[in-house]
């Protein structure tokens, strides 16, 4: 079963890969903003 779920994870769509990609990056972008004020 572990290996069904993992395949899937390594074949995303690109849409979705894109948002991620997108998403962590504005997560990073935060966590750095709030590192600068602190």
């Amino acid at each position: 079963m572990t290996e069904e779920k993992q395949g899937k994870n390594e074949v995303p769509q690109p849409r979705s890969s894109s948002k991620f990609k997108k998403a962590l990056g504005g997560v990073f972008v935060n966590l750095r903003l709030q590192e600068g004020r602190n």
